[in-house]
């Protein structure tokens, strides 16, 4: 399987390293301060975060530190309830929750709810991710 955002040869995870170059890790943040309560096999989504590794996005996801979030991002420019991922009729969208620092899609602040193209880059605080809206098989995530 290529990179989920071009199909390019994965280097990064299950990004090529050119993907992975767009969405950098956030100084401080490792790969174990992001992580998914849904089950892969739920997967409705994927976000896809700097180190190449994929988490699972059901139909409605919650998206902070606390965690009760279903995508727990702990980095502290994510507030506790940062933002909503919702897959509506229409297609995908991100409502940002009151967050301190914002939620921005491909670089443009989103307030309150925008919809999401099928592949946008998605950041809360200072952490940048990868959203793919298509539901694939469990995407392979070397790291």
């Amino acid at each position: 399987m290529g990179c989920l955002c071009c199909g390019g040869d994965p280097g990064v995870g299950a990004l090529c390293r050119s993907c992975a170059a767009e969405i950098e890790p956030c100084n401080g943040l490792i790969p174990e301060h992001i992580h998914s309560r849904i089950d892969s096999t739920d997967a409705e989504a994927w976000v896809i975060d700097g180190f190449g590794g994929a988490h699972a996005v059901g139909a409605v996801a919650g998206i902070g530190r606390n965690h009760d979030c279903e995508l727990i991002v702990l980095a502290s420019s994510v507030s506790r309830q940062h933002a909503e991922l919702r897959r509506t009729e229409a297609g995908w969208a991100v409502r940002d929750l009151g967050s301190r620092n914002g939620t921005f899609i491909n670089g443009v602040r989103g307030e309150p709810s925008v919809p999401l193209p099928t592949r946008a880059r998605l950041k809360v605080g200072d952490v940048a991710l990868w959203f793919i809206a298509e539901a694939i098989a469990e995407p392979s995530s070397r790291r």
